[in-house]
């Protein structure tokens, strides 16, 4: 076989080739992605202790963090779903024999002031510690508005914050994982008695 100078060449340039193409792969496996806080869970309750105020009953909304990194995040407004910082929402749909309507609660102002420094802002969010919860309870009245013999299935929503790129690169640059996946909880059936209470 007739030889040529590219040919004298070929073995010391395939194996150049492939201690880069080993180096590469390394490099790739060495990088770690930041967490995205995404293994949250909400879990809704209902109780009849009366609140302070005197309503009777009320909603617990329990945000659990099932991953292995804490998460952080800002006090959600409760059932406004155009606030900055975050909010819980929620769904209704009524179940036979109550009429097909859907129903809510009293609503909120929603707050819409943005992040003027993003960590210091922080050191004020909530932290869930991994397995830990954090809960939020509320009147029942202001999720929903039960009459007499009404029947709903309700779920609610988590929004997360809206954070940009920038301030959420500061947040993992700092060890604060944001939470930033939109949640649905499991849906939770709410009967009221059809029965009314003799007044006085």
């Amino acid at each position: 076989m007739l030889e040529t100078p590219m040919s004298r060449f070929a073995p010391a340039f395939c194996l150049l080739l492939f201690l880069f193409g080993r180096l590469a792969i390394v490099g790739q496996e060495s990088v770690t992605a930041p967490s995205t806080g995404s293994q949250i869970r909400l879990e809704l309750a209902r109780n009849s202790v009366p609140t302070k105020t005197g309503e009777k009953g009320q909603l617990t909304i329990r945000i659990v963090n099932d991953g292995a990194d804490s998460v952080s995040l800002p006090r959600p407004t409760e059932f406004c779903g155009d606030s900055l910082g975050g909010s819980v929402m929620i769904r209704s749909k009524s179940l036979p024999p109550t009429p097909t309507t859907s129903k809510g609660g009293t609503g909120c102002v929603a707050e819409r002031v943005g992040h003027k420094d993003i960590l210091a802002d922080a050191a004020e969010w909530i932290t869930i510690a991994p397995g830990g919860s954090y809960d939020i309870t509320v009147p029942l009245y202001k999720a929903i508005n039960l009459s007499p013999g009404d029947k709903y299935e309700i779920v609610v929503r988590y929004n997360p914050p809206y954070l940009t790129a920038t301030q959420l690169s500061a947040l993992e640059a700092n060890g604060i994982h944001a939470i930033q996946l939109t949640t649905d909880s499991t849906p939770l059936v709410l009967e009221e008695s059809a029965e009314t209470e003799a007044q006085p």
